[in-house]
């Protein structure tokens, strides 16, 4: 619970900075494991966009348990982040989570090793003016 009102309000003061600055950002959330086979790669395309979009874009990686029980115990996963997952899963209606898989503003998921898709993604998302509700 304190991490998810870490995040949200993480991505608050973002919008704010980037509303003050008149100019859109992405926050985009891998969900990833050490016992993925295709996860290095989803890695490298999301870190290669961190430092493409420096100041613009912020890069959450969650490394999901899920994959532990295959024998491979990925020491930085987290039940709680298969959870958050499972929750945009049920929020986006995905029949299912996998990794490497990446969500953009908390509104797009694609595979996160999908470069020009994230890209694309991410480019709209810094074209737009977010508004901070109040209250």
């Amino acid at each position: 619970m304190v991490k998810r009102f870490v995040l949200v309000l993480f991505t608050l003061l973002f919008a704010i900075c980037c509303k003050a600055q008149n100019k859109g950002f992405a926050v985009v959330e891998l969900f990833t494991s050490e016992g993925c086979s295709s996860c290095p790669k989803g890695d490298a395309v999301v870190a290669r966009l961190r430092d493409d979009y420096k100041g613009s874009v912020y890069v959450l990686g969650f490394h999901v348990d899920y994959w532990n029980r295959l024998g491979w115990q990925d020491v930085y996963s987290s039940k709680e982040y298969s959870k958050r997952q499972g929750e945009y899963a049920s929020a986006l209606k995905l029949p299912s989570v996998y990794t490497p898989q990446a969500i953009v503003n908390g509104k797009h998921e694609l595979v996160g090793s999908e470069r020009g898709e994230l890209y694309s993604l991410v480019a709209d998302a810094l074209k737009k003016s977010y508004r901070v509700r109040k209250g």
